[in-house]
């Protein structure tokens, strides 16, 4: 979808996020990158990553407009609007616990829904200009 078009994420090199052993990290409109990983990510990989960054805008809004429905119907305190941010990355581990419990074990982070739409289209430039909005919901039934 159109929507995500012209996303662009705003580089943040660090040597905190991601945690050791990964190179960069989708975080809204950011992406961390380790500062001793020592080289400049490819087009490939930053697309990678914008995907990332469209899977977390789509459950960010959703997750805000249920929340603040529930909010307006007076079922849960306005406080609870507070954790609408963090709703993709808690997700995000669920589902990875999900693939941790199923064989393949050792692959489990590259099982995930997130990362296998990530990871098949990459190398698409154009795929967030076509993608359906919410199209990682198909990667949970594709072939592992």
């Amino acid at each position: 979808m159109k929507i995500f078009k012209n996303l662009k994420l705003k580089k943040v090199y660090n040597d905190y996020l991601p945690i050791q052993g990964f190179a960069m990290m989708a975080v809204y409109f950011w992406v961390f990158i380790r500062n001793d990983w020592g080289r400049t990510p490819s087009e490939t990989q930053m697309n990678e990553e914008r995907i990332h960054s469209a899977q977390q805008l789509e459950i960010f809004f959703t997750s805000f407009i249920l929340i603040g429905a529930l909010v307006l119907a007076g079922a849960i305190s306005f406080w609870w609007l507070l954790l609408t941010p963090l709703i993709y990355f808690i997700v995000y581990v669920l589902f990875w616990l999900v693939e941790v419990i199923l064989p393949p074990y050792q692959i489990a982070y590259k099982d995930t829904c997130f990362e296998r739409e990530a990871k098949e289209n990459r190398s698409n430039l154009n795929y967030l200009n076509d993608r359906p909005l919410f199209n990682w919901v198909h990667y949970f039934k594709k072939d592992r």
